[in-house]
């Protein structure tokens, strides 16, 4: 928890996962690919069932789930799973407001 914290203070996107969650598995590698062609964001992943406590307190509706942390604060999150075209859209104008 304490590596994630101190993620979440930098530029980051948070992929949040389910095992067993195949729209998840294709979700990770999508989003890792995109996330770190961004200079500068990083990207990170948890399980739902690595910190329950850290999930629930996100209150994150479904997963897969993308929370995109800008200067430390959340910035946007995005839903299901979502093709790297899309993604990529959604990042860059999320990351220019």
């Amino acid at each position: 928890m304490k590596s994630f914290l101190n993620l979440k203070n930098s530029d980051n996107v948070l992929l949040i996962t389910g095992e067993g969650c195949v729209n998840c598995d294709v979700m990770y590698l999508t989003a890792k690919e995109v996330v770190t062609s961004f200079e500068g964001l990083k990207f990170s992943a948890l399980s739902v069932e690595d910190d329950k406590d850290l999930i629930e307190s996100f209150k994150v509706e479904k997963v897969p789930c993308l929370i995109l942390f800008k200067d430390g604060e959340e910035k946007g999150r995005c839903y299901g799973y979502q093709p790297d075209e899309i993604l990529k859209l959604w990042l860059e104008a999320k990351l220019n407001n």
